[in-house]
């Protein structure tokens, strides 16, 4: 018994693989199609962030945002289709996450609100992000503000993943592996300055010429 689950699981992992590979020559249509998938109860082995990497590496601006927009659209979708059948599963869709992940999660949303679901978005693995989706289905947080935030955020964390391919190219994936989250807030909090640094000084000038 032991050994048929074994082989039933290599032989599913090994056709998730190649199912990954093979839409990665469709381009944008493959990401999404990923980006979706992996979302909801199908774990692709290379996932959204790689294929990401790949498609941008050696690419235009342009052709890196039509892929940063499939990647967005197709994980949002996902996750709602996953948040929509774990509040219809109720209680049941929580018998595989902790109690103690299920009151983390609970208590995120509950203080936090939408930057809950903005930060969970943009956290790389290991970050808990489906039992977070889960949480929020069973705890019956608003569909519509986990959407917003979902948006926002993966919309964030592809763009910040499709501009590293552009600069560093296959060195991205060890990057990403090996500082994966502190990439992601140094470059956020950079992103902060750097608006902040913009408002004032346009705040300034105004003040001048007023």
């Amino acid at each position: 018994m032991i050994y048929r689950l074994y082989t039933a699981s290599f032989f599913l992992l090994k056709f998730l693989d190649t199912l990954s590979k093979t839409l990665l020559d469709y381009g944008w249509i493959g990401l999404f199609a990923i980006a979706l998938l992996d979302s909801t109860f199908v774990p692709v082995p290379s996932g959204p962030d790689v294929l990401l990497i790949g498609l941008s590496i050696g690419s235009t601006l342009s052709n890196i945002i039509i892929c940063m927009v499939a990647a967005t659209v197709g994980s949002t979708l996902g996750c709602s289709i996953l948040y929509l059948a774990s509040k219809n599963a109720g209680v049941r869709a929580l018998k595989r996450i902790s109690p103690e992940k299920r009151e983390y999660v609970k208590d995120m949303l509950g203080r936090y609100d939408l930057l809950a679901v903005i930060g969970a978005s943009l956290m790389p693995p290991p970050f808990p992000f489906k039992p977070f989706i889960i949480c929020a289905g069973v705890f019956n947080f608003d569909l519509k503000r986990l959407i917003a935030g979902l948006l926002i955020g993966r919309s964030a964390r592809f763009i910040i993943l499709g501009l590293l391919s552009l600069y560093f190219g296959q060195a991205t994936i060890e990057l990403v592996k090996r500082h994966g989250w502190k990439v992601l807030v140094v470059i956020i909090i950079l992103g902060g300055l750097a608006y902040l640094i913009k408002y004032f000084s346009s705040r300034k000038k105004a003040n001048q010429k007023s």
